[in-house]
């Protein structure tokens, strides 16, 4: 009986000699599990919110750049009879159909020497449009950050003779209000998935 006693207590487990370090892992564990799922919604809000405003701000612009194609096309005539008083009005006409768009802060047509013949804003009318506007290499789009717009132009071209240019400016407003839209979506859908993850 001795025997089969001491055999037992030679193959009984022994305790662990440092059982504070299970526990230290045991704390850590949720406290890492936390910080790295925080850090990937926080990529996620990131990414989203960045392809959201590329998007917004490609279909603003490709907004933009239509109008002024459209108009300069269509002014083509009118610049060709102008300074004829009936293609003055005609030119002003066009300009206030195009004031329609709420988004629309100023647009301006100048002749082919860069001089604005119409605008919204009346006290332009004989003044030359900014160097960077008339160039003939000019961009079609710009982006002014300090007055929250953007500037879109077009030249107005009779084959290969060009007889103007036509600048629109318009608001970034609705971008800016569109992207604060969808940064909450974002931030919605990823503290959401944080919050899954963490369950």
């Amino acid at each position: 009986m001795a025997c089969l006693s001491s055999k037992k207590q030679k193959h009984r487990p022994r305790d662990l000699p440092y059982p504070h370090i299970d526990s230290r892992i045991s704390r850590k564990y949720p406290a890492f599990l936390l910080l790295t799922t925080l850090l990937t919604a926080f990529g996620i809000f990131v990414a989203l919110r960045s392809v959201l405003r590329a998007s917004i701000e490609r279909e603003i612009t490709k907004f933009g750049e239509a109008t002024v194609e459209s108009f300069a096309m269509t002014s083509v005539p009118l610049i060709l009879r102008y300074p004829s008083e009936a293609a003055k009005r005609d030119l002003q006409h066009n300009l206030l159909a195009v004031a329609k768009n709420p988004d629309v802060l100023n647009a301006r047509l100048a002749d082919n020497h860069g001089i604005i013949i119409a605008s919204l804003t009346e006290s332009e009318v004989g003044t030359r449009l900014p160097d960077f506007l008339a160039a003939p290499d000019a961009q079609t789009a710009y982006v002014d950050p300090a007055n929250h717009t953007y500037m879109f132009h077009s030249k107005i071209r009779y084959g290969p003779d060009i007889l103007g240019t036509f600048v629109v400016t318009m608001s970034r407003a609705p971008l800016e209000m569109a992207i604060k839209r969808a940064t909450q979506r974002a931030l919605i859908f990823t503290a959401g998935i944080a919050a899954v993850v963490c369950i």
